[in-house]
């Protein structure tokens, strides 16, 4: 839900993360809200930030094209 979403939007802007609140609606019109963090010219530049975000915070996360359905 949306709080859950600020809540882990602030954990990781406390920690230096770029960090923002994607969110859209699914075909049965309800909300989704994904954090997500950074904003990368490359592909290659976003998988460097997602090994150093794995390697540092030990957490699973995923590259997500943004405007891409």
């Amino acid at each position: 839900n949306e709080g859950n979403a600020k809540y882990a939007m602030a954990l990781l802007s406390r920690k230096g993360y770029e960090a923002y609140i994607f969110e859209d609606t699914d075909a049965k019109s309800r909300a989704w809200y994904v954090v997500r963090f950074g904003h990368f010219s490359t592909h290659q530049a976003a998988q460097r930030a997602l090994s150093a975000y794995q390697d540092k915070e030990q957490k699973k996360a995923i590259i997500a094209r943004s405007g891409v359905r």
